[in-house]
């Protein structure tokens, strides 16, 4: 899984898939359930998505996947089709009167039409981001913006420029599982099709998002290397707080300037302890006074 950049310069999850890829026809006995559970990243969601739309009776499945940079939605992984059927699926993110967008915007599952009388029909299930409870960041900040929330309470046309979270910034996913009908497939086939999907996509969500915050871990510890390797190199004392003044980093200068002086005794020390937490603390008080200045805002010191 590669990532991209959303708002605030996050990193987010996304589908590393350049090109079709054609699943292994080895179909697996294991149930559904406990297959697209044992995955342990988001792109092993599709390939056994598939295996199991094969196995309920239709003949072809495929995944077409938005990519929201280049504004396209493009198949990414298949099974039973050939790259010549493949290619005439590509279609602009904005094309609203093709079909298959047209599903996706609508977010409702849809039999397509053959293009020619001795063709078949295919079954359309669109994939979002979306869930029940607010990420973790809407959460803490009692936000109702976040994007799996509102995406799984849409009312309207599903808004592909608006797929990137407002309250952690993780850009979402979007794709179409589309599957061939067969001669004779019946209403309790594509009722368990919508189940497969449905638990799949549930799956992914979850998946999706652990991978954002992985992401975002990987991406904070490089900027902590980086600016602990600045401090460093700075030859007066610098000390990095978070917002309750615990020491996050500091420079080699800072703990000579901050360290016990020899023989000093216990008291001394939680002396000491003590007049750095509140240095610490009047230098941060000093920062946000002079931010809350910056933007017109009164706060009391902390």
């Amino acid at each position: 899984m590669g990532v991209s950049r959303g708002v605030g310069n996050m990193a987010s999850p996304r589908f590393q898939a350049k090109s079709e890829v054609l699943v292994p026809a080895g179909l697996s006995k294991q149930s559904a359930a406990l297959r697209l559970l044992s995955a342990e990243r988001s792109e092993e969601i599709f390939p056994i998505l598939l295996e199991e739309i094969v196995n309920l009776g239709f003949p072809k499945a495929m995944i077409l996947e938005v990519d929201f940079e280049l504004g396209e939605v493009k198949p990414t992984a298949s099974l039973n089709f050939d790259k010549r059927e493949l290619d005439k699926f590509r279609a602009s993110l904005w094309a609203s009167e093709n079909p298959i967008i047209s599903v996706l915007q609508n977010l409702n599952p849809s039999i397509l039409p053959a293009e020619s009388s001795n063709g078949q029909s295919l079954y359309a299930y669109p994939m979002v981001y979306r869930s029940r409870t607010r990420c973790w960041e809407a959460e803490r900040q009692r936000r109702k913006d976040c994007l799996a929330m509102q995406n799984f309470r849409v009312s309207r046309k599903l808004p592909f420029e608006e797929q990137v979270c407002a309250a952690c910034g993780m850009r979402a996913y979007a794709t179409l599982v589309v599957a061939k009908l067969g001669r004779n497939t019946n209403e309790a086939q594509l009722r368990e099709f919508r189940n497969l999907a449905e638990r799949a996509n549930g799956y992914l969500a979850r998946l999706f998002k652990v991978e954002h915050y992985y992401n975002r871990m990987r991406d904070m510890e490089v900027t902590i290397s980086r600016l602990r390797a600045v401090m460093q190199s700075m030859p007066d004392p610098v000390i990095l707080t978070d917002n309750q003044h615990r020491v996050i980093i500091q420079n080699r200068a800072a703990e000579r300037f901050f360290r016990f002086p020899e023989g000093v005794s216990e008291g001394g020390k939680r002396a000491v302890e003590l007049n750095n937490l509140l240095f610490s603390a009047a230098l941060s008080s000093m920062v946000v006074s002079a931010t809350c200045r910056r933007d017109g805002r009164r706060r009391s010191p902390v």
